[in-house]
């Protein structure tokens, strides 16, 4: 079939390494449009992809040279060669509708004006544009079809954003073109070209570059839960393009370089892109944290800086050292054996920025427990991990007060909190983080991201952890810092008169649990008996079994003896 002279309508079909199935799915999409004769359709490979480069040669077609230039390289390659009106994006996972190219054309209308069009996939209802659809006219205001930026990955989260930020969409969820994809259908296979598009790594650079080059995307396109895009409008331009608020992270660091570089790590890889890093040094660190730091990837995206901590410090006492001398407007701490998920700064940042009343000024997320151990040779291995105990949706100050349920690495809270309440106290051997959060929640809610996006590490038996080496400390800890909030309500007649209630509460509680407890050991004799009489059943019904088969087999011996009887009287009859 010969390209069409004046096509209106591009086809920009990007493909790797499946020219049969890219084939069957230029086949699909011409046979079902209306007027063939006016679509153009544009293969766009890489040039180290062997297989697409000799099956698709013989086709309208264009060759990526970068090395590894990706899916967005390619569709760009095609849309700077194509010649249509309107351009349409497409991979070889898409599946027609029968005159897909008149619907196309009679929602867009007038194809002088930029336009971009808004389908469904027949998966995703919101507002992520799966499948760019738009005019030359907004091809050509852009400057390139997606951003060149991009691999693939959050391409399409920018080219949706903007395009509801300039108010060129056009609404057509009606028109449904189906994504046959693994993540929708289990028919289609995780092959290659998937696998090698949605990789770890490729997610968190997308994510990284997306929200530095869409800082209004924070408040206006990515939400606290989920996956789900939804454009809101956050005004004028200077608003939506504001810097996003910095984040300080403070970690404390002592005789542990080889989780430190894991932390580090960690931190380069957060989503959210205007962070600092403050290091409070102790002992050794100081020898073994400037080399760590000036060859991880952290120092080349965001400042850093070490301290000296004071000698003597506490826990407390490290902490206050690296916020004093942070520069954010939101701190958090992260130990340096503990990670988060690359999204965790970025979540927790668009909690605090959601519009409720009265304004949060702190924020949590759930934690995940994940246990490790540290092998002869010096290599860290992960057992498990565990979710950190019951489901919690919000954060009330009754619980708070019977137990800590709040990570130190998973709050995010405003430094003027911290100055308010003057700092974590530096008297305490452990529990500083709880104690803190603790007279937070006292002076402001604590929103609650109920996902768990902050990993806890655990060694057992390791004598560099205070959760496992201070085990029975923090047991102490907590029973101090219960009575002391007890003792501080008892100063008055009517606190005493709360606990007396508190006491019989508790006392209620106590006996409850112990017929509970009763409960559960007469269950258990019972289950016991149960299935004593369950093995003395089974051994009953298989003797009766047995005795049936021996009745049997008597009966039918029994017949044959008489047969063999009546035979020989009958014989002897006979003569």
């Amino acid at each position: 079939m010969e390209p069409p002279l004046h096509p209106v309508i591009s086809l920009l079909h990007a493909t790797r390494s499946r020219p049969e199935l890219a084939l069957q799915c230029r086949q699909k999409w011409l046979a079902a449009a209306s007027n063939p004769d006016q679509v153009e359709h544009l293969f766009a490979f890489d040039a180290d992809d062997e297989d697409s480069c000799k099956a698709l040669s013989g086709y309208s077609h264009h060759v990526v040279q970068v090395k590894e230039g990706g899916c967005v390289a390619a569709w760009n390659l095609a849309a700077a060669n194509a010649r249509g009106q309107v351009l349409v994006q497409l991979s070889d996972d898409w599946v027609p509708v029968e005159g897909w190219d008149e619907s196309i054309l009679a929602r867009l209308g007038d194809l002088d004006m930029p336009k971009v069009l808004k389908i469904s996939d027949g998966h995703r209802w919101d507002d992520l544009l799966c499948m760019a659809i738009c005019t030359r006219a907004r091809y050509e205001k852009q400057g390139f079809f997606l951003a060149p930026v991009y691999f693939g990955l959050y391409s399409d989260d920018e080219f949706s954003f903007r395009a509801f930020q300039d108010g060129v969409v056009v609404d057509a969820r009606d028109l449904v073109f189906r994504h046959v994809h693994p993540d929708h259908d289990n028919a289609a296979p995780m092959d290659g070209t998937y696998q090698r598009q949605n990789v770890l790594s490729r997610e968190i650079h997308g994510r990284q570059l997306f929200i530095s080059r869409n800082p209004g995307a924070l408040r206006g396109w990515l939400h606290m839960h989920g996956q789900v895009r939804h454009y809101v409008s956050l005004g004028d331009s200077a608003t939506t393009e504001a810097t996003l608020p910095r984040i300080s992270v403070i970690m404390r660091t002592h005789n542990r370089p080889q989780f430190m570089r894991r932390a580090l790590d960690s931190i380069a890889q957060q989503s959210y892109p205007n962070v600092e890093l403050v290091i409070v040094a102790h002992g050794d660190a100081l020898d073994y944290a400037p080399d760590l730091l000036r060859n991880a990837k952290v120092a080349s995206r965001f400042h850093a800086q070490i301290i000296q901590a004071a000698p003597g410090s506490s826990l407390g006492g490290m902490l206050n050292q690296g916020i004093a001398a942070a520069t954010g407007h939101w701190i958090i701490a992260l130990d340096d054996d503990d990670t988060w998920h690359h999204t965790c700064l970025e979540r927790l940042a668009t909690v605090l920025q959601t519009k409720v009343s009265p304004v949060p000024r702190a924020a949590a997320c759930q934690y995940l427990m994940v246990h490790e151990a540290i092998t002869e040779s010096g290599e860290v291995v992960e057992s498990y991990r565990a979710k950190s105990g019951e489901e919690v949706e919000s954060l009330l100050i009754t619980r708070q007060i019977a137990r800590n349920q709040i990570v130190i690495h998973g709050f995010l809270f405003e430094k003027s909190l911290w100055s308010e309440l003057g700092g974590y106290r530096e008297d305490l051997p452990v529990g500083e983080d709880w104690d803190f959060n603790l007279r937070s929640i006292l002076l402001t809610d604590i929103l609650l991201l109920p996902e768990p996006l902050a990993y806890y590490h655990i060694r057992q038996n390791s004598l560099d952890q205070t959760h496992t080496a201070g085990r029975q400390l923090h047991i102490n800890m907590q029973a101090h810092m219960t009575n002391c909030e007890v003792r501080r309500i008892a100063d008055s007649p009517e606190g005493r008169s709360q606990l007396f209630l508190a006491g019989q509460i508790s006392l209620a509680i106590s006996e409850l649990r112990d017929e509970i407890g009763r409960l559960r050991s007469d269950v258990a004799v019972y289950r016991k008996r149960e299935t004593s009489l369950q093995k003395r059943l089974s051994a009953t019904k298989e003797k009766l079994r047995l005795t049936k088969k021996q009745l049997k087999e008597e009966k039918e011996s029994t017949r044959a003896v008489r047969k063999l009887w009546v035979f020989k009287l009958l014989h002897r009859l006979r003569f």
